[in-house]
């Protein structure tokens, strides 16, 4: 199947590039990304393929993300759910739900991808996931592998990341209003108010929504409980100025799904709905897998500012401070009762950046900072409640005590960067250098014997003492970060480059601190404290090369793209003969490599209306380049063997059909075989889905500018399936967590706007 899909593809890409070249090409491929996001056109825009770009780089426009996130409108992986090289998996179908995953070339990113809004590193890690409503988001840029230098801030940047561009205040005095329904109770309601622009040179806008669902397997809310504020303001200063902000306030009260093995995920005709006990038994052994035991809540309060300022000589200075801060716990089902983890990350900083030229260079300088609070794993503190078996009502649950307890400093990042960029007839060359400065926090863990059942802030009211074996101290890390393109345009409508960039990632190494604790005796015995075991640790860095070429025609477009990465310092699990346990150590290297296609087809049909198709595919190896000692005399071996959860082949399609405010869109996503181990070993089969849009807009009608009616079916023919595969690069033993896809999920909606 998988070869046939790839074979389907080249062969097109042969035959219409022959007749696409030589065809019309006035359609102006210069367009500002405002006039792409906001033009009506009668087809939809899957992709914008740039044909200026340097980099491996698309616009999602707003058409598409409207499409992709369907009425839920949160869940930002989701608008990447048809590029290729992108491993998008949820654990719901509305991509509501905490926990998603997203793979860009088969690395790893979790959740905390790097996800900035306007340039800023806001909503990348952690917290209550995606906070944003994208009704008010007008554009996404993606980019893969190599990175612009000012786009790249955040705790990792290691294949590319996505920036959501905001829908900022509207010249136009407008409302938007906008209900939606859809299988397992999900319900969406919407608001967002628009004042125009006023006397004094200021817009403002201000939205709402609330969101619900329940479950599509076991009991409990996915989110059981959604809610969102969020305003916008944009002032003129002068003709050469402007001051525009951005506020976020968001809640998130949810329950989780629960986990199958790798036995289970093999037969989801008995586990496909499988989940946490619906009611309590009594036993705690059975109780600690009770569904309100497993659950999370968290409040986001977020906002960011634009300041630009026009100077003499087309010169232009812009600073971008931003705020971010997140209260939370997570409940978690274990040891006969249930684990309370507290968290409240917190981060701040800005970026400057001066535009100016020096003919015949254009030229900007930059500077980055941001400061985090409890920005690592694991959390700041954990406390575990025990179920008492011959006690009911509220008794049942009673306080056992403090399992963990620490306080962290600040993790501070500075950077500054130069960015040159130059043209020689028709070849454009770009350069930049970016010195980076990581202050990794100290970390100072408290002794937990005989403290209350108190908060967090209130606990060292009862003076815990400190544990001597758990200190960390402050680690420094400086390393520079080069980057640089060749972009040559062969027309006004195609280009072909080289591009070169470095990137990094900060990997969860929580699971150092329980490494030691569970073993004190023996690293104590070997002379190795906590501190020596996380010094050992560093940041991942990746080297990404990318070769690509872009052509876009009024009818066709066509962007293959070839990659390579070098991943070094990969932290893995690596057992110690002398200690005679396992920890993490950061010694492993991998490779990445592969090939990327897309193409986007607009042809004549002999009926009226208008037809864009989009087609993408992807080859992707990535594998390790050592086998690795996980136990004594047992070698892991996983050298030359895929990095888990990376299927080779991914193939997507999709259509849209228009016709007088009518809209059908059908697309289907081919993930090939995957691997939830690094040996190779636990296979996941290869699966397709199919997807069903349609929607009806009436125009204008008197004082409403128009009403849009939408109809959506996910999984259309209810495949059973295995999405979302919880692993990591670093995790080597048999702890993989699956999750069983959604099923056939429908959904509908009106929007109303005035």
């Amino acid at each position: 199947m998988k070869n046939i899909l790839i074979c389907l593809v080249v062969v097109l890409a042969c035959f219409l590039s022959r007749t696409a070249f030589s065809g019309d090409t006035s359609r102006d491929p210069n367009v500002k990304l405002d006039e792409i996001v906001v033009k009506e056109s009668a087809a939809k825009e899957f992709v914008e393929i740039d044909t200026k770009s340097p980099t491996t780089q698309e616009i999602i426009p707003k058409q598409m993300i409207d499409l992709l996130l369907n009425e839920a409108q949160t869940g930002s992986y989701k608008a990447l759910e048809m590029l290729p090289s992108t491993n998008v998996q949820t654990g719901d179908a509305y991509g509501l739900a905490l926990g998603k995953t997203l793979r860009l070339r088969g690395a790893f990113q979790g959740d905390e991808f790097l996800r900035n809004i306007e340039g800023l590193p806001v909503s990348s890690h952690g917290g209550g996931g995606d906070f944003i409503d994208f009704e008010n988001i007008e554009a996404v840029n993606v980019y893969r592998g190599a990175m612009p230098a000012a786009r790249s801030f955040g705790v990792r940047n290691m294949t590319g990341g996505m920036d959501l561009s905001i829908l900022w205040p509207k010249d136009k005095l407008g409302v938007v209003m906008k209900q939606g329904f859809g299988s397992n109770n999900f319900k969406r309601t919407f608001a967002r108010v628009d004042s125009g622009l006023l006397p004094s040179g200021t817009k403002l806008f201000g939205s709402f929504s609330t969101t619900s669902a329940d479950k599509w397997r076991g009991k409990g809310g996915q989110p059981e409980g959604r809610y969102n504020f969020e305003m916008g303001l944009s002032q003129k200063l002068g003709e050469n100025a402007k001051f525009e902000i951005f506020g976020v306030y968001h809640e998130l009260n949810q329950h989780d799904f629960r986990a199958l093995t790798y036995d289970q995920a093999q037969n989801l005709s008995v586990y496909g709905r499988y989940d946490y006990n619906r009611t309590l038994t009594g036993s705690p052994a059975q109780d600690q897998y009770y569904y309100d035991f497993t659950r999370q809540m968290y409040k986001d309060t977020m906002f960011l500012a634009n300041i630009e300022v026009k100077l003499p000589g087309s010169s232009k200075l812009t600073i971008k401070p931003y705020y971010w801060e997140n209260v939370g716990y997570r409940l978690i089902g274990a040891g006969n009762g249930y684990r309370y983890l507290a968290t409240q990350p917190k981060q701040y900083g800005f970026t400057g950046q001066y535009d100016f030229s020096i003919k015949p260079v254009n030229l900007s300088l930059g500077y980055w900072y941001m400061s985090m609070v409890d920005g690592l794993p694991p959390p700041l503190a954990m406390k575990q409640y025990r179920l008492n078996p011959t006690t009911a009502g509220s008794a049942y649950v009673t306080f056992q005590g403090w399992t963990s307890l620490r306080k962290v400093s600040n993790h501070n990042y500075h950077a500054p960067y130069a960015i040159a960029e130059t043209s020689i007839g028709k070849t454009t060359f770009t350069g930049s250098l970016k010195y980076t400065y990581q202050q990794d926090p100290s970390q100072t863990f408290y002794q937990t014997a005989g403290l209350p059942d108190v908060s967090y802030d209130r606990i060292f009211d009862y003076n815990p003492g400190v544990d001597p074996d758990m200190r960390v101290r402050k680690r420094v890390w400086r390393f520079w970060e080069p980057a640089f393109s060749v972009n040559h345009a062969f027309e006004k409508n195609m280009n072909a480059y080289f591009a070169y960039g470095t990137g990094y990632q900060f990997n969860s190494w929580n699971g150092q601190s329980s490494a030691y604790t569970n073993n004190k005796a023996a690293f104590r015995a070997a002379g190795i404290s906590f501190d020596t075991l996380w010094s050992q640790l560093e940041p991942e860095r990746l080297d990404n090369f990318d070769l690509g070429f872009r052509y876009k025609g009024k009818m066709f477009g066509i962007a293959p793209t070839l990659y390579y990465s070098k991943d070094k310092n990969k932290t893995v699990t690596v057992y110690d003969t002398v200690v005679g346990a396992p920890y993490l150590q950061s010694n492993a290297d991998a490779t990445s490599y592969g090939a990327e296609l897309e193409i986007t087809i607009q042809p004549p049909i002999p009926v009226a209306g208008d037809l864009l198709l989009y087609l993408s595919g992807s080859y992707n190896k990535y594998e390790f380049d050592n086998n690795i000692m996980n136990a004594s005399n047992n070698i892991v071996h996983c050298k030359g063997k895929q990095i888990p959860d990376t299927p080779q082949y991914m193939a997507k399609f999709g259509a849209t059909y228009s016709f007088k405010g009518f809209s059908i869109t059908p697309m289907v996503r081919y993930l090939g075989e995957r691997y939830g181990d690094v040996e190779n070993e636990e296979k996941i089969d290869a699966y397709a889905l199919a997807d069903l849009y349609m929607s009806y807009s009436t125009g204008r009608i008197g004082i409403v500018e128009d009403v849009r009616f939408s109809l959506n079916f996910l999984n259309l023919f209810n495949k059973q399936y295995i999405g979302l595969i919880n692993t990591s690069d670093f995790t080597l033993s048999n702890s993989t967590s699956y999750y069983p896809g959604a099923p056939l999920t429908v959904m509908g909606g009106m929007t109303v706007r005035f």
